[in-house]
């Protein structure tokens, strides 16, 4: 039978090559930068960029060990016009003959009291765009929403007025499972998240705290203070007055061998 997707890994040729171009699109105007200041916002949206592939990548590893992966993340599709698309998933878990997509989100600051719904539906719509599309060739066993609440990292406090989100452990994502839409504690009618819907659907959505995250990564040598420090630094250069920053689109973060050479290809591009 013929397929018109495909999981593939990161490091795939053609998905590199389609993602660099995706890259100069979105973040080179036509006919150059008009000035310096231009092409200095420019320098600084690529500068946290990168950053920000490099905390992916450390999440996906710390995930990695509570969770069994499945290394073909990267969806390979056609479109209408045959024409081949990719949206990468930022992690994939292996559950016996099924699979679970994760989406993963940064955030500046998340006060869930006045925080948008729009917060979490942007990531759960992407997820559930890539279900649709490999549930043709796949067994999807579930889709799920990780959001990592960025407050301590940026140094942003949370004032009385303002509510924190009820953050679970990392290492707790080993113990969850997916019965009927839901996610729970393993042998427990326990659900582990909050019950928000989107179109008649459950949204499983799991909150972690950066400054959780931070501690294991050190601890298991993925991250230093030095990393914190250049992370907070390309945030408050890019831009320290906008309200929200969400990081993850179909042209994020890539990990190993993937990453180096797509820096190789867009500082050439960009002639660095």
């Amino acid at each position: 039978m013929q397929y018109d997707c495909e999981l593939v890994l990161a490091e795939n040729e053609e998905y590199l090559f389609w993602l660099s171009s995706s890259i100069r699109k979105k973040t080179e105007p036509e006919g150059g930068y008009v000035n310096d200041k231009d092409l200095d916002r420019h320098n600084r949206e690529r500068n946290l960029t990168f950053q920000f592939q490099k905390w992916e990548l450390v999440l996906r590893k710390i995930v990695n060990n509570y969770l069994s992966e499945y290394p073909y993340r990267i969806l390979k599709h056609k479109i209408e016009t045959k024409k081949i698309r990719f949206k990468e998933i930022d992690f994939v878990q292996e559950l016996g003959e099924s699979l679970v997509f994760y989406e993963f989100k940064f955030r500046n600051h998340c006060d869930v009291k006045s925080m948008s719904s729009s917060v979490y539906k942007k990531g759960w719509k992407q997820l559930e765009s890539s279900r649709l599309i490999a549930q043709e060739r796949y067994s999807i066993k579930n889709i799920c929403l990780i959001i990592v609440d960025m407050s301590f990292v940026y140094g942003i406090p949370y004032i009385e007025s303002e509510e924190q989100p009820n953050y679970a452990r990392l290492e707790s994502v080993g113990n969850y499972e997916y019965i009927d839409g839901a996610c729970h504690l393993k042998g427990t009618a326990d659900e582990v998240v909050e019950s928000l819907r989107y179109k008649g659907r459950k949204i499983n959505l799991i909150w972690i705290d950066s400054k959780e995250m931070v501690d294991i990564a050190k601890y298991k040598d993925l991250l230093t203070e030095n990393d914190v420090f250049h992370l907070r630094e390309a945030y408050g250069a890019r831009d320290s007055h906008r309200e929200s920053i969400s990081f993850s689109t179909d042209a994020d973060a890539i990990d190993g061998k993937a990453f180096s050479k797509l820096r190789g290809l867009t500082e050439r591009a960009a002639g660095t």
